[in-house]
């Protein structure tokens, strides 16, 4: 059973007060979906899959485009930011331009330090956020050696 009140206007966008009734073991009927649209226009979501387990995703992307960012250039003694804290990423990939270098990827700001650790990132390789677990947190980098230049594309 679901109770939902009708959606209220408030400022920032639609509210709707639901109470899920439980059917045992936090179980809910498959299929059942919830939809949460935050202030920005984007939408989360928890859908139940055919064992009545809720998941949560993101639903769409409302950009006009990706941003894509033009080279940024890395060197192998101090951490770069690659991008700022957004709340609302979806999906980032990091592309190393560099044909000899590899690239320290850090999922924290570039000011915490300057060590070599992280995801590493081959010559001419790049490296793609899982969709499944998104970090939203500031995203830095250090080349392990030379200055290799990297892309980023991000919605």
């Amino acid at each position: 059973m679901t109770d939902i009140d009708q959606p209220t206007n408030v400022t920032g966008g639609q509210v709707a007060t639901i109470r899920l009734i439980d059917v045992g073991d936090g179980i809910c009927v498959p299929g059942f979906t919830l939809y949460f649209e935050k202030a920005n226009g984007t939408f989360t979501r928890a859908k139940a899959n055919d064992r009545g387990v809720l998941n949560i995703s993101r639903l769409k992307n409302v950009n006009d485009t990706a941003i894509m960012s033009d080279a940024i250039s890395l060197n192998n003694s101090t951490s770069v930011k690659l991008a700022d804290i957004n709340e609302d990423r979806m999906f980032i990939t990091i592309h190393n331009k560099h044909n000899t270098a590899r690239v320290w990827l850090k999922l924290q700001a570039a000011s915490i330090d300057d060590d070599k650790k992280g995801i590493i990132i081959s010559p001419d390789d790049g490296w793609t956020m899982p969709v499944d677990n998104i970090y939203i947190g500031e995203i830095s980098a250090i080349a392990a050696s030379d200055s290799p230049d990297v892309y980023v594309t991000e919605y």
